[in-house]
């Protein structure tokens, strides 16, 4: 019997990392999980104790895919806004934002083939009332946590928003540990963001800009921007993807996706009470009054637009934010 069940526990284990936006108070949040028999199926059941408060996160799940077929994936409580991940064959991934956790969580439920050789199979222990077939319980495999990742966003305005955006998986940090929140947003940044949020589906062509190199990491979602309306270029024949965007940009660039997507994009506000109204460019006048309709873009406290300055990585992660409802 100990041997059919450590052959089981190889063909279930499991690891797991959690990213969490917590304060340092909440730091005792620990993951669990446990794992049931059911003749040649068997689930699995992620916990999160101790975590009130958290209001996003990541957790990846790993497993042996030669022993074990993932069936079914099913997010157990309220998580906001989430995405369950598993293309990827061996791993699963929860990332949610906007929903404080409570103590005590069942997270995620995931169901398995038992692939493994027929030492695996057991046929001891009681009955159980899952189809009538036998059920072994297994003891938690063990959790390991990674908290918030950036040393530089702890004081910030837009941490709550950059944290969501990283959750979300429409960021990535500068380097591993810092995201520069001040830092200058590229359009080659900004379309890379929009590619990911749009599930990063490939194009059928390359664009052809001249100063696109399609080794780079964006090359793909420039293509894609291209191809979805979303962007055509700075003008002969050129996408400059090291220009900062500005304010008007981001927000032509925004109402072009929400164009592509099918969303209703007919709400349009007055810009009159902004100041400087007047130097939006005709180009981005329809998207600059419809983000403001929507509440997506905002005003500067002394009254001011400011539509061709340029954004920075925060007010990026604030403006996706607010477009998601997150």
């Amino acid at each position: 019997m100990s041997k059919r069940i450590s052959a089981l526990l190889l063909a279930l284990v499991m690891v797991f990392s959690l990213t969490l936006c917590v304060s340092a108070a909440e730091s005792n949040a620990s993951l669990s999980i446990a794992a049931q028999r059911y003749g040649d199926k068997a689930v699995v059941i992620v916990d999160l104790a101790g975590g009130q408060g958290i209001t996003n996160g990541k957790i990846h799940v790993t497993y042996d895919s030669a022993l074990v077929t993932l069936l079914s994936v099913r997010v157990m409580t309220e998580c906001g806004a989430a995405s369950v991940n598993k293309e990827t064959d061996g791993v699963v991934s929860l990332a949610w934002v906007g929903s404080n956790l409570e103590a005590k969580e069942s997270l995620l439920e995931l169901t398995f083939q038992v692939d493994a050789p027929g030492d695996v199979a057991i046929t001891a222990g009681a009955e159980d009332a899952y189809a009538g077939q036998t059920m072994v319980e297994l003891a938690p495999c063990t959790a390991s946590m990674l908290y918030e990742p950036f040393v530089d966003i702890d004081n910030h305005w837009a941490r709550e928003e950059i944290l969501k955006a990283y959750h979300g998986g429409l960021f990535t940090g500068v380097t591993t540990t810092t995201f520069v929140p001040e830092g200058t947003m590229t359009r080659a940044m900004f379309v890379t963001v929009l590619h990911r949020m749009a599930g990063m589906p490939a194009a059928a062509a390359e664009a052809g800009f001249a100063d696109v190199d399609p080794q780079k990491y964006y090359a793909g979602a420039v293509d894609w921007a291209v191809e979805a309306g979303v962007t055509n270029g700075v003008g002969d024949g050129k996408f400059a993807p090291n220009q900062a965007i500005a304010r008007q940009e981001m927000a032509t660039m925004l109402h072009r996706y929400a164009t592509a997507t099918g969303l209703d994009i007919s709400d349009g506000a007055e810009l009159g009470d902004f100041t400087d109204a007047a130097n939006v460019s005709s180009w981005a006048l329809e998207a600059m009054c419809w983000a403001v309709a929507e509440g997506i873009i905002e005003g500067y406290p002394n009254g001011r637009l400011m539509p061709r300055t340029n954004a920075t990585r925060a007010q990026a992660a604030v403006i996706l934010c607010r477009y998601l409802g997150y």
